[in-house]
Parts: C-alpha cells; structure tokens; sequence
C-alpha cells in the first residue's frame, strides 16, 4: 500500500480497500519473489550498503521447505561474514 497509508487504516475492511491500489510491479519492487537466488542476494545487499546488520526472510508462498532449501544451498554460502 503507497505511503503510509497502511499505517492508518483503522479496520481491515479498509485496508482491503486500499490494497486494490497495489500493482503486480509495485509488489516486485518491495518483495523478490521466486527462487533466483542471485536476486536474493541482490536484495539482501542493498540492505547491506543500507546499513543494516540484520535481514529477516519470510516466505509469503506455499513453498516454505523451498526457500529455506534455496537459503542453505545458495544464499548462506555467499553471504560475507
């Protein structure tokens, strides 16, 4: 959802309404989606050069066993330490 506006919506009913304001690309600029684990990693660095120290991952899709597989062939044995 644009802005913060998904920070003020009092009630679920109204942030169903305002999620028809998201568009299929809007998703891909916040989110990698699929196992291409060269765009993870690709994520993972922008935060990196951002500052942070910590990256959380969470799987939105029905294939959870999927990701963490990806994680622990590709993604961990790349990483910098």
């Amino acid at each position: 959802v644009p802005g913060e506006l998904s920070q003020v919506l009092p009630s679920p009913r109204h942030f169903e309404q305002a999620a028809h304001l998201v568009r299929p690309e809007m998703m891909r600029e916040s989110f990698v989606c699929g196992n291409s684990a060269d765009a993870h990693l690709a994520r993972i660095e922008q935060y990196a050069e951002a500052g942070f120290d910590e990256v959380y991952v969470a799987n939105t899709g029905p294939h959870t066993q999927g990701l963490f597989d990806l994680y622990q062939r590709e993604i961990f044995p790349r990483l910098r330490r």
